[in-house]
This record gives structure tokens, C-alpha cells and sequence, in this order.
């Protein structure tokens, strides 16, 4: 079974991403979240099945977190190696 999502980029934080269903209403995000966003734009819209792979989260993971919180969050990758 496939599930229509929107992914959009934060235009505030390089590498930030939010995933939510297609047609979900971005102002519903918690005020707080919204304000470390800044402007959100879209970046891909697309049939996420269970087979889908993203760079650093998976479609098990994302269904989990748009079925209890509406959303996914996917933060940038950590600027901090175990070399620094």
C-alpha cells in the first residue's frame, strides 16, 4: 500500500525536512516547530510505499511518527565525528 506524502525543505536549516501526508495543512505544526522551520518549501512529492529508502530514515519510520504526530522530522546529519 502506497501513502501520498509531501516533503518539505526548510529554507532556515540546510538538510531539514519535514514529511507530512499530502494535503496536510503545514500551519498545523506545533507553533514552536514552525518558528525553527522558518519558511518551508516543498521539495518532492511522492507515493511513499514500504519499500521506499530515504538517506536517513526509513518509511517504517515516518509512517510511525505521521500516524501519532501528523509529521517526521528529519534533522540534517550531525556535524560531529567520533575523529574531531
Amino acid at each position: 500500500m502506497s501513502r501520498p506524502v509531501t516533503i518539505y525543505k526548510s529554507k532556515k536549516v540546510a538538510e531539514l525536512y519535514v514529511f507530512v501526508d499530502t494535503g496536510y495543512d503545514i500551519e498545523q505544526l506545533p507553533t514552536e516547530l514552525r518558528s525553527r522551520l522558518g519558511v518551508l518549501s516543498v521539495a518532492l512529492e511522492l507515493e511513499m510505499k514500504p519499500s521506499t529508502t530515504f538517506q536517513r530514515t526509513s518509511a517504517d519510520e515516518v509512517t510511525r511518527n505521521l500516524d501519532s504526530q501528523g509529521f517526521h522530522v528529519q534533522l540534517p546529519p550531525s556535524t560531529y565525528t567520533s575523529d574531531s
